[in-house]
């Protein structure tokens, strides 16, 4: 006799299909993100190479190398904290935030490749109109990021002045990169000027309100 015969019947269970709408924590989200950002900074002072000569001459002459490894480093730091800060805030995510995030680490990922690029250049002005589109293409990724979590979690519980602030602040994260590219070709220093204010902003600490 066929044993299988008396075998029961296997219960067949629904499979849960992800949707846009779905609800997931934040915490593999975040330890991804931190696990790239980790790999992008190591892999920007991997590209910082001694000079072979031991003189101070030769380690003077490459001070556009450690310039750009340090506004490379200071931009992806204020990118670590403002995502970690958002993170803390943020109570939910969807698979769209999944995709946003994503989309932000990639730019964020070639931060390396257009920091080796300006200092072996020496800051031509392609490398500096390379650099301000990079810096402007990776805040508009997480400006989006920012906005559908925004959505999501009740705009982090911000105040009208607080959420008129950091708007600012990403506007001029975007316009004042971009308004680097065309004058880099007329003039390579204010280009860099126009690309380092953003960041210095972030270091402005924000006016207490009037009791």
């Amino acid at each position: 006799m066929d044993s299988n015969l008396n075998a029961q019947p296997i219960e067949s269970r629904p499979v849960t299909v992800p949707t846009s709408e779905s609800v997931m924590g934040t915490a593999r989200l975040e330890a991804f993100s931190d696990g790239v950002i980790a790999v992008i900074i190591t892999i920007m002072v991997l590209e910082l190479k001694a000079p072979a000569s031991p003189g101070i001459g030769e380690l003077l002459a490459r001070w556009h190398i450690f310039a750009a490894y340090a506004a490379s480093f200071v931009f992806v730091a204020i990118f670590w904290v403002n995502h970690h800060h958002m993170m803390h805030a943020a109570r939910r995510v969807s698979a769209s935030t999944l995709w946003l995030n994503i989309h932000w680490l990639f730019w964020l990922s070639l931060y390396p490749f257009v920091t080796s690029y300006v200092s072996d250049t020496q800051g031509t002005p392609l490398a500096i109109a390379c650099y301000g589109a990079l810096a402007a293409v990776t805040a508009l990724a997480y400006i989006a990021l920012a906005a559908d979590l925004g959505r999501r979690n009740g705009n982090f519980g911000l105040s009208a002045a607080a959420l008129r602030r950091q708007n600012m602040m990403s506007a001029a994260s975007v316009l004042l990169p971009l308004i680097a590219i065309p004058m880099a070709y007329v003039s390579v220093a204010v280009a860099c000027l126009l690309l380092i204010v953003p960041a210095l902003s972030y270091f402005i600490p924000a006016s207490k309100p009037a009791h």
